[in-house]
């Protein structure tokens, strides 16, 4: 829990089946550990993992739970599901794609036991050849099967946690830049300090 008032509350390493809890200082202490090796961002799940699920051979996906003023986000940073990225062009296409053919990670990530009927999934990948000066690509996951194309909420999550989990590196006091949403491209500004997005506009 974050003590401070900021947005960014806690992670999780869910499996399928499973569900393992780490605090959010954890992540970030292995985080820096894997930078300190020269890792300048996790390359897959399992760089934050405890040992005993490294050799997990199911489903291990690394999330971080935010909130927006109440409104809750799931921002998937590893262990999503792969897409066929050669033929996406542009993030509505990777939405339309992951609708069609993914759905059931949707399903896993929002709904009983490791979801709630409020609860939303972003899932994060690269960008795409449509804006590769993006940091990040997302698409947004609903109940009921929705994908907004923009959601103000879930950007403003998705920004905190690329932000705090030093995916994006933050400098201080102010960090800039532009994430691709379904919708297209988002400018992102974050008021920084002391390693926290203090707001995001």
């Amino acid at each position: 829990r974050d003590d401070t008032g900021g947005t960014l509350q806690t992670a999780a390493l869910v499996t399928a089946g499973v569900v393992a809890g780490a605090t959010l200082a954890v992540l970030l202490r292995r985080i820096s550990h894997n930078r300190a090796q020269g890792h300048s961002r996790p390359s897959a799940a399992s760089s934050a993992l405890p040992s005993r699920l490294q050799k997990c051979s199911r489903l291990v996906v690394q999330s971080v739970d935010c909130h927006c003023e109440g409104l809750p986000a799931r921002v998937v940073i590893g262990g999503a599901p792969r897409m066929q990225e050669e033929q996406i062009s542009s993030c509505r296409e990777r939405r339309e794609a992951f609708m069609q053919e993914h759905d059931s990670f949707r399903r896993i990530m929002l709904q009983e036991p490791r979801g709630y009927p409020c609860q939303n999934v972003d899932i994060i990948f690269p960008p795409t050849k449509a804006e590769p000066s993006a940091a990040f690509s997302y698409i947004i996951g609903e109940n009921a099967k929705v994908y907004p194309s923009m959601s103000g909420h879930n950007t403003i999550c998705v920004a905190t946690a690329l932000l705090e989990t030093g995916l994006v590196p933050m400098q201080e006091p102010r960090t800039e830049f532009v994430l691709e949403a379904p919708i297209g491209p988002i400018s992102i500004s974050a008021v920084c300090k002391g390693g926290k997005a203090l707001s995001v506009t």
